[in-house]
C-alpha cells in the first residue's frame, strides 16, 4: 500500500521509555527499503543517529528517528538537518500512553540493550515523564500526530503463546498502517475534519486545539506552544512508498547516553 505522497519524510518519535516508539518504528522501516529506523541504543550515541540521519537523507531515503526526543531543544537537532535537504517533509509522532500501561510494558521486558532491570527502568521513566513536553508544528514540524495508546499495542516480548505474539505483530502493522496512512491523508489535505480521523489519533496544533479523536485518558505529558501553525505541507508532493509492516522490538531510551549538545538523556 502506498502512503509516502512527498519526496521524502524525517518522521521524529516522542514518547517516554514504554511508550511503543521502537515497536512502531520498526514497523514503518518494515515498510519501505527507502525508510531508515535511526535507533540511539543501536548506533551508541546522538552523534552516531545524527550522522545516520545525514547519510540516509542525502541518499534520497526517509528516516524515522527512533528516540526519546522528549523536549523542544532535542527535537530541534533532527529538523534543522532535515531543512539542509530540500523537499524533505518534517513529521512528528507523539506518543501518548498511561504510565501504568508503560510500567507493565517495562515489567516484561528482558533483553533491552542498555537498561537491564526494573527497578532502573522506573527510575528512567519518571526522569523523561518530569521532562517530556508535546511536540508543536512551531518547532518547526509540517505536521504533528499524536497517537493515544489505550493499552492493546502490547510488547511481543513475553509473550509465551506463538499464536498471542503473531496476533500482537498483526495489531501492530496495522497501527503502523493507519498512523503512516494519517499522516499521508493530512499532508495532501485529504483529512480535515475531525470525524475522519481514526480513533486514537489527532492531530496537534499550535494554538492548542487538536483536531481528530483521542481515546480518553493520557500521560502526564504537558504541551508548550507559541505561535500559529505551519503552513501546507513543503517540499513537491511526489514520491512514493510502499507499506507492509510487522512487529518490532519493544521501545528504547539510551538513559547512559549523554546527549553531546547539552547534557539531557535522551
Amino acid at each position: 500500500m502506498e502512503f509516502f505522497n512527498v519526496k521524502q519524510v524525517l518522521l521524529v518519535t516522542v514518547g517516554v521509555i514504554g511508550s511503543g516508539k521502537s515497536t512502531l518504528a520498526t514497523a514503518f522501516e518494515a515498510s519501505d527499503a527507502h525508510l531508515v529506523r535511526c535507533n540511539q541504543d543501536d548506533l551508541g550515541d546522538r552523534r552516531a543517529v545524527e550522522n545516520r540521519v545525514r547519510q540516509s537523507l542525502g541518499q534520497g531515503k526517509s528516516v524515522c528517528v527512533d528516540r526519546s526526543n522528549f523536549d523542544e531543544r532535542q527535537r530541534q537537532t533532527w529538523i534543522n538537518i532535515a531543512r539542509n535537504y530540500p523537499g524533505t517533509a518534517i513529521w512528528a509522532l507523539f506518543l501518548d500512553v498511561e504510565r501504568s500501561v508503560c510500567l507493565e510494558r517495562l515489567r516484561k521486558r528482558t533483553n533491552h540493550p542498555t537498561i537491564k532491570d526494573f527497578e532502573t527502568a522506573q527510575k528512567v521513566l519518571n526522569e523523561f515523564s518530569s521532562q517530556l513536553t508535546r511536540p508543536c508544528p512551531c518547532e518547526g514540524f509540517d505536521i504533528v500526530l499524536q497517537l493515544t495508546d489505550d493499552g492493546d499495542n502490547t510488547e511481543v516480548e513475553g509473550t509465551e503463546s506463538p499464536s498471542a505474539a503473531q496476533s500482537i505483530e498483526d495489531l501492530v502493522t496495522k497501527r503502523a498502517q493507519t498512523v503512516l496512512e494519517t499522516f499521508s491523508r493530512v499532508a495532501t489535505g485529504d483529512l480535515q475534519d475531525r470525524q475522519d480521523y481514526p480513533t486514537g489519533i489527532k492531530q496537534l496544533t499550535c494554538r492548542g486545539h487538536p483536531k481528530g479523536k483521542a481515546n480518553s485518558g493520557g500521560s502526564d505529558s504537558r504541551g508548550r506552544g507559541r505561535g500559529s501553525q505551519r503552513g501546507p505541507q513543503r517540499g513537491p508532493q511526489r514520491g512514493r512508498g510502499s507499506f507492509w509492516g510487522r512487529g518490532g522490538s519493544s521501545s528504547s531510551s539510551s538513559w547512559r547516553t549523554r546527549d553531546p549538545g547539552g547534557g539531557s538523556m535522551d
